[in-house]
């Protein structure tokens, strides 16, 4: 089991919300002037990013190579900076696959072709991103390379989002995690103790 960092979100990881409670560090993607994270759909169960019973989204700490075709047992969390600042415990999911290059390509052109009379999913994103004052540009920049937005499959029954995050301080943290837990990393939890206490 692994535990891992989401960008902030206050419409339950549905859809971006808006730059309010993303951190202040101008070095991560997150923050001014780009205002959203590619994490922010994680929870979007509609089916417009549902491809043959798979779920897709984007974890930043699936982008490294060898996260690919591995099933994953992953912990969830966000740091936020408003309007309660902390460590809050916000999702579990019991099976999460890195998706490839060429897999990511696929499902991209897949999710680029309009839904009957609605938009495409990947232009509906982009209108989502427009309505909350996010940076659109750099959307337009990633979607070069699909796998920097979408980088994991899941089921959906397989992703439970808590009702409410679980407020937590630092000290409560599995003590691998930390000292280094601002990076967007898996870190395994090397006691599920911390998860039954979660997740009870």
């Amino acid at each position: 089991m692994y535990i891992t960092r989401l960008t902030p979100n206050d419409n339950k990881w549905e859809k971006p919300s808006s730059r309010y409670g993303k951190c202040q560090r101008n070095s991560l993607f997150e923050c001014s002037p780009n205002n959203y994270g590619h994490e922010e759909w994680l929870n979007r169960n509609d089916g417009i990013l549902t491809k043959d019973g798979w779920r897709y989204g984007f974890v930043q700490a699936f982008k490294a190579k060898d996260k690919i075709g591995k099933p994953y047992e992953v912990v969830f969390y966000t740091i936020r900076s408003e309007p309660v600042a902390g460590i809050f415990i916000v999702a579990y999911c019991k099976n999460m696959i890195g998706i490839s290059i060429n897999e990511a390509q696929v499902v991209y052109n897949y999710f680029m072709e309009p839904l009957g009379a609605e938009l495409a999913t990947i232009q509906l994103m982009r209108n989502e991103l427009i309505n909350v004052g996010a940076r659109v540009e750099t959307f337009d920049d990633c979607r070069r390379i699909p796998r920097n937005i979408l980088n994991v499959k899941f089921k959906t029954e397989d992703l439970i989002m808590l009702p409410k995050p679980i407020l937590i301080s630092k000290e409560e943290m599995p003590e691998n995690v930390r000292n280094g837990h601002f990076r967007f990393k898996l870190h395994n939890l090397l006691s599920r103790d911390f998860f039954m206490r979660c997740f009870r």
